[in-house]
């Protein structure tokens, strides 16, 4: 059973960030899930950019779960007034990603079981990244935007859109 404790509350919108240790397990993409639907509504994100970030950040927590050692921390944070950030931090082997290969026939991706995870973040993330350091942690981060926010002329929207994945 969840603790509801766990979950911190976002009245208001006025925390920018949250950094929180993910428990390793069969319930980690859950709890990932609903904190990031927590902090999206606080900060008033729409729903189609809510869903799309619980299904990214789904993604990178899975992959912790599945090929790193030990918990993830997960951070949020909102870098200007459209801008915000999402980090997966966790131990684990260097990797260098390369998207899947087309086929000899068109098709985009290959249908190779547990292999959509990067694929996803690469598509819906307004830019991204993989990055480890010295002491065996990798970060996988991706920006996404509050497009009610990127409507206003005084929105700092072009910061992100000039920023290349990688």
């Amino acid at each position: 059973m969840e603790d509801e404790h766990a979950y911190p509350r976002f009245p208001d919108g006025s925390m920018s960030v949250v950094d929180v240790r993910v428990p390793r397990g069969r319930t980690s993409s859950r709890f990932a899930r609903r904190l990031v639907r927590e902090y999206c509504r606080a900060h008033r994100i729409p729903p189609q950019t809510t869903a799309d970030v619980e299904l990214m950040t789904s993604e990178l927590i899975t992959n912790v779960v599945s090929h790193a050692h030990g918990p993830a921390r997960l951070t949020i944070k909102k870098l200007d007034e459209a801008t915000y950030r999402v980090e997966v931090r966790s131990r684990g082997d260097r990797f260098d990603w390369q998207p899947h290969p087309r086929t000899t026939k068109g098709r985009k991706r290959s249908l190779t079981p547990g292999s959509w995870g990067l694929s996803i973040v690469e598509q819906l993330a307004q830019c991204w990244d993989i990055g480890s350091d010295d002491d065996g942690f990798t970060t996988v981060s991706f920006e996404f935007l509050n497009p009610d926010v990127c409507d206003r002329a005084d929105s700092a929207c072009h910061r992100v859109g000039a920023a290349s994945p990688v």
